[in-house]
């Protein structure tokens, strides 16, 4: 097996001392341990395990087996914190990792394409169903074992917009969402199936592949949206 050690910290200050030498297997289908102390809100976690897929799945993984257990604490105490695992300890250094861009996912849109934040920002103020998406969005990438569940939620927040206000054409919302954004059936239930067993309390393995796959579906959704409500305000994208 290999080891690897992760550093990271609990957001806001965790005075209070954790120490778990060994907590269990990340999930059901790796083999492997992992253990964690918490101290002045310093996270350093060492993980056994015979493959990781990438060392960022890894780090994601372990934050969040953490995370389950700093709920517990959280729940208890009333205070609500959280876990932010952040570099990879080698050798002879500390690798920080680095979050993942929005034009990471989009990348062939140009500079005059990309949202702008002064519209992003409008937009979110004034419609609910973008400001609960980009959160939802926020946390898909953060919860990278919850990626298809927070990517549906993105889903369904931008449908509702498309409600339609006669209840008698009550379940047209998934039409006009799929219409008016050009949003394909299979994509929606390719994400679907990662939010599925989630929903129902049960894990689900995901590949870091399918994990890129599904943010980029869900920032794409989130960028064709931003585009509807320009040219719904007739706003051209560009900042003087």
């Amino acid at each position: 097996m290999k080891k690897y050690i992760f550093i990271g910290r609990v957001l806001p200050y965790l005075p209070k001392i954790i120490n778990y030498p060994v907590v269990a297997s990340l999930n059901p289908s790796k083999k492997g341990s992992l253990g964690f102390k918490i101290q002045k809100s310093i996270v350093t976690a060492e993980l056994e395990i015979d493959h990781i897929e990438s060392e960022l799945t890894a780090l994601k993984s372990v934050e969040q087996t953490i995370q389950g257990l700093v709920d517990a604490y959280s729940f208890l105490s009333g205070d609500s914190y959280e876990v932010r695992m952040e570099a990879i300890k080698r050798e002879d250094k500390i690798d920080v990792f680095k979050g993942r861009e929005f034009r990471e996912f989009l990348p062939n849109l140009t500079d005059d394409e990309l949202p702008k934040v002064e519209f992003l920002m409008s937009f979110a103020v004034e419609h609910m169903s973008l400001r609960f998406a980009l959160s939802n969005f926020k946390n898909a990438k953060h919860y990278t074992a919850y990626t298809g569940l927070y990517i549906y939620l993105v889903v369904e927040n931008i449908k509702k917009y498309f409600y339609p206000i006669d209840l008698k054409n009550e379940g047209k919302e998934w039409l006009g969402l799929r219409q008016k954004l050009s949003l394909s059936r299979e994509d929606i239930d390719f994400v679907k199936t990662f939010a599925d067993h989630v929903r129902h309390g049960k894990y689900q393995d995901i590949s870091g592949k399918d994990n890129t796959k599904i943010l980029t579906l869900g920032a794409g959704i989130i960028y064709k949206f931003y585009k509807y409500l320009l040219d719904l305000h007739n706003y051209d994208n560009k900042i003087n």
